[in-house]
């Protein structure tokens, strides 16, 4: 009996001093989440936190669309006519010049000019003058401007076979400069056409050019119109 009742106080002693120990730890981890709570309430968040939440600041920043307008509106003269134009930081290093040219050419049309260019290197890039091309009108030494619009008007008087072979290259008897004139004819080109008549005679006819190297039925057909063999 005496040993039953000393199992049940050890029992009840060891009961008690669990729930001591319970209750001095809750005790110890609510005090200690109570001075966390203070802590941020004074001094903020972490200095981690609030590295992240600048960064997220930044990007945010970063990311924002400027809204204020870029393009501003320029006008040019050209004589009596005006142009509007949509200029922009961007748009105005690559302010591309064009100049229009109808008529007496092989190819009229818009064409991309740069500073300092005549009327007659216009008409080149054009293909070259027509037969009956009235060039007593114009100046083909003029400079170009910008949205210009040049006309080259026939003229119809004088000799039409004077004026036909005048206009044409003579393939058998040109020089090197001259064969150049032609449309897609470059110094390396001639030179080889050079070297064919010389090496193998004269031309007899158009479609003989295509057997100088390097001239194929495209360029034949740009510069038929604009030679003869005779």
């Amino acid at each position: 009996m005496e040993r039953k009742k000393k199992i049940i106080v050890f029992i009840l002693g060891l009961v008690l001093f669990l729930t001591l120990c319970f209750i001095i730890t809750n005790f110890a981890s609510s005090a200690e989440t109570s001075q966390s709570a203070s802590h941020i309430e004074k001094n903020g968040w972490p200095r981690d936190n609030g590295k992240k939440e600048k960064e997220l600041a930044d990007t945010a920043q970063i990311g924002q669309v400027d809204t204020k307008p870029m393009a501003s509106k320029q006008r040019i003269k050209n004589g009596p006519d005006e142009i509007d134009k949509e200029g922009s930081s961007e748009t105005s290093m690559d302010n591309n010049m064009y100049a229009y040219i109808t008529g007496a050419v092989m190819n009229p049309g818009l064409y991309e000019i740069h500073e300092g260019m005549t009327l007659g290197q216009l008409v080149k890039s054009a293909g070259g003058l027509l037969p009956y091309a009235g060039t007593n009108e114009v100046n083909l030494a003029s400079l170009l401007e910008a949205g210009k619009h040049v006309h080259i008007p026939f003229s119809f008087t004088g000799s039409p076979e004077e004026l036909l072979r005048s206009q044409k290259v003579n393939v058998n008897t040109a020089t090197e400069k001259e064969l150049e004139a032609l449309p897609g004819i470059g110094p390396a080109m001639a030179k080889r056409m050079i070297e064919y008549r010389e090496s193998n005679g004269k031309f007899t006819d158009i479609g003989d050019l295509k057997k100088v190297k390097g001239i194929g039925p495209a360029l034949l057909t740009k510069i038929k119109d604009q030679v003869r063999v005779d």
